[in-house]
């Protein structure tokens, strides 16, 4: 299904159809993903799983001007994008880039929040100095998307210390995932590099106990020890007694990729224990 929003189109999907008495995740993919990276939380029949492609991947629309791709305007795109489907409250659900979008999301619209899950996000660079340096790096990436194809971007962005877990998961899923990444466009790729990385990216630690009202779940990958790290932080500063760090073994940056069922389980029953106690 696809809406325009400020002539922006919007590609989304609901994976397990709708059904108005379920409470309604809302998932948020990271760099290189679409709407299928949350695939695995399909079979579940407690909530209605909305993914949606983020602006410059999947469905979505890829050639617009550089500022629409800036966090400010993508977050009043997909709050807009709620209201048209009536959905009054929400929990939010993102890996990495999309962690950050959901971040975001919850600190600027709070009351629409019922609950955040982060995979492997961070709220932000702290020192202006470190930004500046992060935005270098970024720029990087940037160029190498101009100067490469597709294919090759990827397989030096797969080969970052990062991912290095990936290389363990079967060949047909480290597969589709390469020609799932690949088919992303490059111009999408810069813009949400330049407008949506962790450089351009707003230091959001200083909000975290101050709009921090809403439960939080922070998910990671024992194999992922910066993340790991970074969710110690971000649950310590969250300020909110239902908020936890939920450490996925025999994982690496993408827990959902790596350990589906685990990461499954781990979202689902966190969701029934929190919704299960949410005023009426």
């Amino acid at each position: 299904m696809k809406i325009i929003i400020r002539k922006a189109e919007y590609a989304y999907e609901w994976l397990n159809g709708f059904e108005v008495n379920r409470p309604t995740v809302i998932c948020l993919h990271g760099f290189l993903g679409t709407s299928q990276t949350f695939a695995c939380l399909k079979n579940q029949s407690f909530a209605n799983i909305l993914a949606i492609d983020l602006l410059g991947h999947g469905q979505s629309s890829i050639y617009l001007p550089a500022y629409r791709y800036a966090m400010s305007e993508l977050i009043a795109d997909l709050s807009s994008l709620t209201q048209h489907l009536e959905l009054e409250n929400y929990y939010l659900l993102g890996y990495s880039m999309g962690s950050r979008v959901a971040l975001a999301w919850s600190l600027t619209y709070p009351n629409k929040v019922l609950g955040l899950v982060m995979e492997a996000g961070i709220p932000g660079i702290k020192g202006a100095e470190d930004r500046v340096k992060r935005r270098k790096h970024d720029q990087k990436w940037v160029n190498a998307l101009k100067s490469r194809s597709m294919a090759e971007f990827v397989t030096k962005w797969q080969a970052q210390a990062l991912f290095n877990s990936q290389r363990n998961l079967p060949l047909d899923i480290q597969q589709a995932n390469f020609l799932s990444k690949v088919s992303q466009s490059a111009y999408g790729m810069q813009m949400s590099l330049m407008q949506m990385g962790s450089g351009a990216q707003q230091n959001y630690w200083p909000q975290l106990s101050q709009k921090g009202t809403f439960p939080l779940l922070y998910l990671a990958g024992n194999l992922d020890s910066k993340y790991c790290s970074i969710g110690k932080q971000v649950v310590a500063a969250w300020a909110h007694p239902k908020a936890s760090l939920e450490v996925i073994a025999q994982a690496g940056h993408c827990v959902h990729l790596e350990q589906p069922e685990s990461f499954k389980q781990t979202v689902m029953q966190w969701l029934k224990t929190i919704h299960e106690n949410q005023p009426r």
